[in-house]
């Protein structure tokens, strides 16, 4: 197995981060929605939360909603806690994600909006237009990419060379076909669908907004499915750090595999994936403190190396 990919026990990883752990903490408290309106005169709302000593402020974090209609203030600062930084994290709901939303979908504006290319145009226009409007220039500009949102933050990484770091969680290099192909291949023919059949059935007609398959409305998945990130991975030139779980039931292991072996071929070493033994989709508490702790200990190098 190439040194790059570390498959990691909890215990093992716990000495390893230690040293991290006792950092500033992310503010614990309800975040109020912010607004932003983007080039095309549509307005989203956003989250920003403060951590550390505001003095010694130098780092940016910035990160995105995932899959449906999930405002991002029912994940921050919960979800980053573990995160040690001096400096400000903002959380990007997408188009028409209300406050609270916590839905599949928030009806037609939002499935029309909720496509891969518009995501990613707008996570990076948020991405450029708050560090133009910083009161400090950021020693560390963090991107992370959780699930669907991955795709948007390894492009935005692509992209902006003012980023510097990016972290991927609970996804890998295959296309959402691919996926789930292979898992079709491991899974009993019950529990996983044709995505074949499904794709071939709706190809070339009109989709109606309220047809759904496999949890998540037909339009969406005709416009994910055959979206494949592997470019925009290989044009990011920064330390990228992936954490996936052994056991994920929404991509197959094969995934983070085979984006290593195309690390590999194309000769760049700037991947690092943690695979976390017996964890699913959504990181467990303890794979989060490991997988964030591995990030503190880069934001502390070069926090070392300034000086």
């Amino acid at each position: 197995m190439n040194a790059m990919i570390r498959t990691l026990t909890i215990l093992g990883a716990a000495l390893l981060v230690t040293a991290c752990q006792q950092g500033p903490k992310l503010a614990d408290k309800a975040l109020p929605a912010q607004t932003m309106t983007y080039a095309d005169g549509v307005s989203t709302l956003y989250y920003q939360v403060h951590a550390g000593d505001w003095q010694q402020r130098d780092t940016v974090i910035f990160t995105y909603g995932a899959t449906g209609c999930v405002s991002m203030k029912h994940h921050t600062p919960d979800y980053f806690e573990a995160i040690r930084f001096h400096g400000v994290l903002f959380a990007l709901n997408k188009r028409y994600v209300g406050d609270l939303d916590q839905a599949t979908t928030c009806g037609e504006d939002f499935i029309r909006a909720n496509i891969s290319e518009q995501r990613m145009k707008d996570f990076s226009e948020f991405i450029n237009t708050k560090l133009d409007q910083l009161d400090f220039s950021p020693r560390n500009v963090v991107v992370i990419g959780v699930s669907e949102a991955a795709d948007a933050a390894v492009r935005a990484a692509a992209l902006n060379p003012r980023i510097n770091q990016l972290v991927v969680i609970g996804s890998g290099g295959y296309t959402m076909r691919k996926s789930l192909q292979v898992m079709k291949q491991h899974a009993p023919s019950h529990q996983v669908p044709d995505v074949d059949a499904f794709a071939l059935e709706y190809a070339g007609k009109p989709i109606d907004l309220n047809d759904s398959w496999y949890g998540n409305p037909v339009y969406w998945w005709m416009d994910i499915l055959d979206v494949d990130p592997m470019a925009d991975y290989l044009n990011v030139d920064i330390p990228i750090l992936v954490g996936v779980g052994e056991q994920d039931d929404s991509q197959p292991l094969e995934s983070v595999h085979y984006l290593q072996r195309q690390f590999s071929m194309h000769g760049k070493q700037n991947l690092q994936v943690n695979v976390y033994p017996g964890v699913g989709h959504s990181l467990t508490a303890d794979a989060k403190r490991d997988l964030f702790g591995t990030l503190n200990m880069r934001l502390a190098n070069r926090a070392s190396l300034a000086h």
